[in-house]
């Protein structure tokens, strides 16, 4: 739980509180939310939704996806990429040595790219992010070692894992994605690389002094790939 400051909105009304028992009025809660706002305390909203009103509740949910989705379908489609070519020799720059930290995993490749056009990083972060949602299927997820995708049991799913595996794939190289975009059962299980995607965001500061804020024509967040997850 979190402990919020400041006034409540209008939009929230006090109706009380409810007693603490036993040792539940001995913990102490170090998690600071900031300042009162709309969504404090929503989760106890939706809660009783769930229990009082859920066929209602459960609608609007399944009316949001498929509005999602049908907005997903629309947009899901990349910008001008870097070529091919050029993407690939970037990522061969990846320093891989057990004795490298991420930072200087990245340090090659990143010092490349800075050298480029602020044009060119859009294109290498484009390229990243449409490769990163072609790889982002149902068939795919299944593939990713103990914290696979079932889709039978329900059994917990990372969609931050599956990302950041995804990563991985393309970190080893053009070959290796080639092959596991046309096979998932070559999915790197249980490897991943999360760094990869600041890789670009890294190179525009240094190149610009600013925040890299470019939004690509691909989200390459899981099960942003409708048509992979069909």
């Amino acid at each position: 739980m979190i402990w919020v400051e400041g006034k409540a909105p209008k939009e929230v009304i006090y109706i009380g509180n409810i007693s603490l028992s036993g040792n539940k009025g001995k913990i102490i809660c170090n998690s600071f939310g900031g300042k009162w706002g709309d969504s404090v305390g929503i989760e106890a909203f939706l809660e009783w939704r769930w229990e009082f009103d859920r066929e209602n509740f459960e609608k609007e949910i399944q009316d949001e996806e498929k509005r999602i989705n049908e907005e997903l379908k629309k947009t899901q489609k990349p910008k001008k990429m870097m070529k091919d070519e050029t993407f690939w020799s970037i990522i061969s720059l990846l320093n891989f040595n057990d004795e490298n930290d991420e930072e200087e995993i990245l340090e090659p490749a990143v010092n490349v790219l800075v050298k480029m056009s602020v044009k060119d990083i859009k294109e290498f972060e484009e390229a990243l992010s449409y490769k990163l949602y072609l790889l982002d299927t149902k068939e795919h997820a299944k593939n990713i070692g103990e914290y696979s995708y079932k889709e039978e049991t329900q059994d917990y799913f990372s969609a931050d894992l599956f990302l950041y595996i995804r990563c991985s794939v393309i970190a080893k190289g053009k070959e290796y994605f080639e092959l596991t975009l046309k096979k998932p059962q070559n999915m790197s299980e249980d490897n991943s690389f999360e760094p990869l995607l600041s890789l670009a965001s890294e190179a525009y500061t240094r190149r610009t002094g600013k925040e890299f804020e470019y939004i690509t024509g691909c989200d390459y967040e899981s099960f942003s790939n409708v048509e992979g997850w069909k």
